[in-house]
């Protein structure tokens, strides 16, 4: 008489294609959670420009220059305008940075660190009229960012923040 098989369980087989299906769907989720954060980070950059662009026209009102004074490279004693404007370096070239600077008079919050190397220049356009542009480095910028860019104030040439400091995101007014 034959003895009847009465264990259950897996077989190894079974076992190794339900971890191949694990591992497989884990991957996914994670690449799509990877896409998730640059693009969170994106909207973070594009938010904090725009409010640090509302901070400059507010200024502009109020002083009549988008260069602020004591802040951004040189403490704003030159015509570009700032250069980074979260940075700050005790006793170097950045002594204030543009974002504390406005901070200090009443146009900005403050919490701008310098995580993201935003940038502004100021520039006159053909009818001599001030101009800024506002830089940062997105992780997805698409091909209208990049061209953007491009045409913003002090966008190209061999200084430019497009070509010189690798940004490939602007606002300006």
């Amino acid at each position: 008489m034959l003895k009847k098989n009465t264990q259950t369980g897996f077989t190894l087989i079974e076992l190794l294609v339900v971890i191949a299906v694990i591992g497989i769907l884990a991957s996914v989720i994670l690449a799509s959670l990877n896409s998730a954060r640059k693009k969170a980070a994106d909207a973070k950059i594009k938010s904090e420009l725009k409010q640090i662009s509302t901070a400059l026209e507010f200024y502009y009102d109020s002083y009549g220059s988008y260069v602020v004074a004591g802040g951004g490279y040189g403490g704003g004693n030159y015509s570009s305008g700032g250069g980074f404007v979260t940075l700050e370096d005790s006793g170097g070239n950045y002594t204030k940075s543009i974002t504390n600077r406005l901070a200090e008079l009443g146009f900005l919050g403050t919490g701008f660190k310098n995580e993201a190397n935003y940038m502004v220049y100021v520039c006159f356009d053909a009818y001599g009229m001030q101009r800024y542009a506002l830089s940062a480095t997105l992780n997805n910028p698409s091909a209208a960012d990049i061209a953007n860019i491009q045409t913003t104030c002090n966008g190209t040439g061999s200084n430019g923040t497009y070509s010189h400091y690798g940004k490939n995101y602007a606002i300006s007014n």
